[in-house]
Protein backbone atom coordinates (compact mmCIF):
# COMPACT_ATOMS: atom_id res chain seq x y z
CA UNK A 1 0.00 0.00 0.00
CA UNK A 2 2.79 2.49 -0.27
CA UNK A 3 3.88 2.61 3.15
CA UNK A 4 8.00 2.06 4.35
CA UNK A 5 8.17 -1.41 6.04
CA UNK A 6 9.84 0.11 8.83
CA UNK A 7 6.89 2.47 9.55
CA UNK A 8 4.63 -0.48 9.73
CA UNK A 9 3.58 -2.25 13.41
CA UNK A 10 2.13 -5.72 13.82
CA UNK A 11 0.52 -5.05 17.19
CA UNK A 12 -2.56 -7.46 17.40
CA UNK A 13 -6.24 -6.41 17.84
CA UNK A 14 -7.18 -4.07 20.42
CA UNK A 15 -10.66 -6.27 21.09
CA UNK A 16 -8.14 -8.92 22.59
CA UNK A 17 -7.27 -5.77 25.28
CA UNK A 18 -10.92 -5.44 26.12
CA UNK A 19 -11.08 -9.22 27.51
CA UNK A 20 -8.31 -8.56 29.19
CA UNK A 21 -9.31 -5.40 30.93
CA UNK A 22 -13.11 -6.19 31.27
CA UNK A 23 -14.41 -8.18 34.40
CA UNK A 24 -16.22 -10.75 32.81
CA UNK A 25 -19.06 -12.34 34.62
CA UNK A 26 -19.10 -15.67 36.41
CA UNK A 27 -21.22 -18.23 35.01
CA UNK A 28 -23.84 -17.66 37.84
CA UNK A 29 -24.17 -13.73 37.50
CA UNK A 30 -24.19 -14.20 33.60
CA UNK A 31 -27.66 -16.83 33.54
CA UNK A 32 -29.00 -14.81 36.35
CA UNK A 33 -28.40 -11.16 34.12
CA UNK A 34 -29.48 -12.47 31.16
CA UNK A 35 -32.23 -14.96 32.22
CA UNK A 36 -30.72 -18.31 30.72
CA UNK A 37 -29.57 -21.76 31.58
CA UNK A 38 -26.88 -22.97 30.79
CA UNK A 39 -26.89 -26.25 29.65
CA UNK A 40 -24.63 -29.13 28.46
CA UNK A 41 -23.55 -28.21 25.35
CA UNK A 42 -23.81 -24.18 24.46
CA UNK A 43 -23.36 -22.28 20.93
CA UNK A 44 -23.19 -18.61 20.49
CA UNK A 45 -24.44 -17.56 17.26
CA UNK A 46 -23.79 -14.84 15.23
CA UNK A 47 -24.73 -14.50 10.99
CA UNK A 48 -24.35 -11.71 8.97
CA UNK A 49 -25.50 -11.60 5.38
CA UNK A 50 -22.16 -12.28 3.16
CA UNK A 51 -23.61 -11.47 -0.35
CA UNK A 52 -26.12 -9.03 -2.12
CA UNK A 53 -28.34 -11.57 -2.99
CA UNK A 54 -31.47 -11.72 -0.45
CA UNK A 55 -32.65 -14.97 -1.65
CA UNK A 56 -28.97 -16.41 -1.13
CA UNK A 57 -28.86 -15.20 2.18
CA UNK A 58 -32.03 -16.63 3.29
CA UNK A 59 -30.87 -19.83 1.61
CA UNK A 60 -27.61 -20.14 3.62
CA UNK A 61 -28.87 -18.61 7.18
CA UNK A 62 -32.10 -21.73 6.34
CA UNK A 63 -29.78 -24.30 6.08
CA UNK A 64 -27.87 -23.45 9.69
CA UNK A 65 -31.41 -23.29 11.38
CA UNK A 66 -31.97 -26.74 10.35
CA UNK A 67 -29.24 -28.06 11.48
CA UNK A 68 -30.13 -26.34 14.66
CA UNK A 69 -33.63 -27.54 14.26
CA UNK A 70 -32.40 -31.35 14.75
CA UNK A 71 -29.51 -30.86 17.59
CA UNK A 72 -30.46 -32.30 20.44
CA UNK A 73 -32.25 -31.02 23.43
CA UNK A 74 -29.67 -30.52 25.48
CA UNK A 75 -28.00 -28.07 24.01
CA UNK A 76 -28.48 -23.72 24.11
CA UNK A 77 -28.17 -21.77 21.11
CA UNK A 78 -27.79 -18.25 21.99
CA UNK A 79 -28.09 -15.56 19.09
CA UNK A 80 -27.28 -12.20 19.08
CA UNK A 81 -28.74 -10.75 15.91
CA UNK A 82 -27.24 -9.40 12.34
CA UNK A 83 -26.63 -5.84 11.53
CA UNK A 84 -29.27 -3.21 10.69
CA UNK A 85 -28.72 -3.77 6.63
CA UNK A 86 -31.94 -4.53 4.58
CA UNK A 87 -30.68 -8.33 4.42
CA UNK A 88 -29.58 -8.41 8.21
CA UNK A 89 -33.04 -7.72 8.71
CA UNK A 90 -34.16 -10.58 7.29
CA UNK A 91 -31.66 -12.83 9.18
CA UNK A 92 -33.09 -11.27 12.02
CA UNK A 93 -36.88 -12.04 11.31
CA UNK A 94 -35.89 -15.66 10.63
CA UNK A 95 -34.22 -15.20 14.35
CA UNK A 96 -37.15 -14.18 16.02
CA UNK A 97 -39.46 -16.55 14.36
CA UNK A 98 -36.98 -19.57 15.33
CA UNK A 99 -36.82 -18.62 18.89
CA UNK A 100 -40.67 -18.11 19.13
CA UNK A 101 -41.01 -21.66 17.85
CA UNK A 102 -38.38 -23.23 19.83
CA UNK A 103 -37.93 -21.74 22.94
CA UNK A 104 -37.10 -24.36 25.15
CA UNK A 105 -33.40 -24.53 23.63
CA UNK A 106 -32.79 -21.33 21.64
CA UNK A 107 -32.39 -17.62 23.13
CA UNK A 108 -32.13 -13.85 21.28
CA UNK A 109 -30.60 -10.51 22.28
CA UNK A 110 -30.83 -7.61 19.92
CA UNK A 111 -27.88 -5.85 21.08
CA UNK A 112 -25.52 -7.75 23.97
CA UNK A 113 -22.42 -5.20 24.67
CA UNK A 114 -19.38 -6.27 24.95
CA UNK A 115 -19.40 -7.53 28.22
CA UNK A 116 -21.99 -9.71 28.41
CA UNK A 117 -20.89 -11.03 24.71
CA UNK A 118 -17.49 -11.89 25.89
CA UNK A 119 -18.72 -13.14 28.97
CA UNK A 120 -21.36 -15.42 27.12
CA UNK A 121 -18.58 -16.19 24.80
CA UNK A 122 -15.97 -17.51 27.65
CA UNK A 123 -18.81 -20.69 28.50
CA UNK A 124 -20.22 -21.57 25.18
CA UNK A 125 -18.43 -24.52 23.42
CA UNK A 126 -18.34 -23.17 20.08
CA UNK A 127 -18.85 -19.66 18.49
CA UNK A 128 -20.87 -20.24 14.75
CA UNK A 129 -22.01 -18.01 12.10
CA UNK A 130 -19.73 -15.75 10.31
CA UNK A 131 -18.56 -12.87 12.46
CA UNK A 132 -15.12 -11.70 13.05
CA UNK A 133 -15.29 -12.01 17.00
CA UNK A 134 -15.28 -15.73 16.23
CA UNK A 135 -12.06 -15.44 14.36
CA UNK A 136 -10.17 -12.84 16.78
CA UNK A 137 -12.16 -12.97 20.08
CA UNK A 138 -12.87 -16.52 20.65
CA UNK A 139 -9.57 -18.10 19.91
CA UNK A 140 -8.27 -16.31 23.38
CA UNK A 141 -10.96 -18.44 25.45
CA UNK A 142 -9.50 -21.35 23.85
CA UNK A 143 -13.01 -22.11 22.22
CA UNK A 144 -13.74 -23.63 19.05
CA UNK A 145 -15.05 -21.41 16.13
CA UNK A 146 -17.24 -22.75 13.02
CA UNK A 147 -17.00 -20.23 10.24
CA UNK A 148 -19.35 -20.30 7.92
CA UNK A 149 -19.23 -19.08 4.09
CA UNK A 150 -16.94 -17.03 2.74
CA UNK A 151 -16.98 -13.84 4.70
CA UNK A 152 -14.16 -14.04 6.35
CA UNK A 153 -12.07 -15.49 3.73
CA UNK A 154 -8.71 -13.70 3.72
CA UNK A 155 -7.86 -13.36 7.51
CA UNK A 156 -5.41 -15.06 9.25
CA UNK A 157 -7.10 -18.06 11.27
CA UNK A 158 -5.91 -19.84 14.31
CA UNK A 159 -6.25 -23.37 14.28
CA UNK A 160 -9.26 -23.14 16.73
CA UNK A 161 -11.54 -21.93 13.07
CA UNK A 162 -13.43 -25.14 12.01
CA UNK A 163 -14.36 -23.91 8.01
CA UNK A 164 -17.83 -25.00 6.00
CA UNK A 165 -19.69 -24.42 3.75
CA UNK A 166 -23.09 -22.73 3.96
CA UNK A 167 -24.81 -26.31 3.55
CA UNK A 168 -26.44 -28.76 6.43
CA UNK A 169 -24.59 -31.68 5.95
CA UNK A 170 -21.15 -29.68 6.18
CA UNK A 171 -22.25 -27.30 9.22
CA UNK A 172 -23.57 -30.92 10.87
CA UNK A 173 -20.01 -32.24 10.07
CA UNK A 174 -18.23 -29.02 11.85
CA UNK A 175 -19.91 -29.15 14.72
CA UNK A 176 -19.54 -32.63 16.14
CA UNK A 177 -15.55 -31.78 15.17
CA UNK A 178 -16.05 -29.03 17.57
CA UNK A 179 -17.48 -30.36 20.25
CA UNK A 180 -15.04 -33.67 20.07
CA UNK A 181 -13.29 -34.16 23.44
CA UNK A 182 -10.13 -34.74 20.65
CA UNK A 183 -10.79 -31.11 19.14
CA UNK A 184 -11.28 -30.16 22.55
CA UNK A 185 -8.23 -30.85 24.35
CA UNK A 186 -6.04 -29.86 20.98
CA UNK A 187 -7.30 -26.34 22.11
CA UNK A 188 -5.89 -26.12 25.13
CA UNK A 189 -2.26 -24.84 23.97
CA UNK A 190 -3.84 -22.62 21.05
CA UNK A 191 -2.36 -19.50 20.71
CA UNK A 192 -4.61 -16.62 19.28
CA UNK A 193 -2.79 -15.29 16.53
CA UNK A 194 -4.15 -11.04 17.00
CA UNK A 195 -2.54 -11.30 20.35
CA UNK A 196 -2.87 -11.29 24.13
CA UNK A 197 -4.32 -8.17 25.39
CA UNK A 198 -1.30 -6.03 25.03
CA UNK A 199 -2.44 -4.24 21.96
CA UNK A 200 -2.94 -0.55 23.30
CA UNK A 201 0.34 -0.61 25.28
CA UNK A 202 2.21 -1.70 22.00
CA UNK A 203 0.77 1.02 19.77
CA UNK A 204 1.62 3.38 22.55
CA UNK A 205 5.25 2.77 22.90
CA UNK A 206 5.22 2.93 19.05
CA UNK A 207 4.09 6.89 19.12
CA UNK A 208 6.71 7.11 21.42
CA UNK A 209 9.78 5.73 20.21
CA UNK A 210 9.51 4.50 17.18
CA UNK A 211 7.80 7.53 14.89
CA UNK A 212 10.47 10.60 13.37
CA UNK A 213 9.67 13.82 15.41
CA UNK A 214 11.82 16.02 12.73
CA UNK A 215 10.56 14.46 9.49
CA UNK A 216 6.39 13.16 9.26
CA UNK A 217 6.17 13.71 5.99
CA UNK A 218 4.61 10.21 4.16
CA UNK A 219 6.70 8.87 0.81
CA UNK A 220 5.77 6.41 -1.77
CA UNK A 221 7.28 2.70 -0.88
CA UNK A 222 7.90 1.32 -4.23
CA UNK A 223 8.62 -2.55 -3.96
CA UNK A 224 11.55 -3.21 -6.73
Amino acid sequence: MGESPDRVFNVGALGIDNIKILNLLSKEELQEKLGIQLRKYNFLITFHPETMDLEQTIKNFSELLKVIEELNEDALFIFTMSNADPFGRAINKMIENFVNENGENSVAFRAMGQLFYLSTMQYVDAVIGNSSSGIIEAPSFKIATINIGDRQKGRIKPDSVINCKSEKDDIIKAIKKAISLEFKKSLENIKNPYGDGDSAKKISTILKTKLPINNIKKTLYIIG
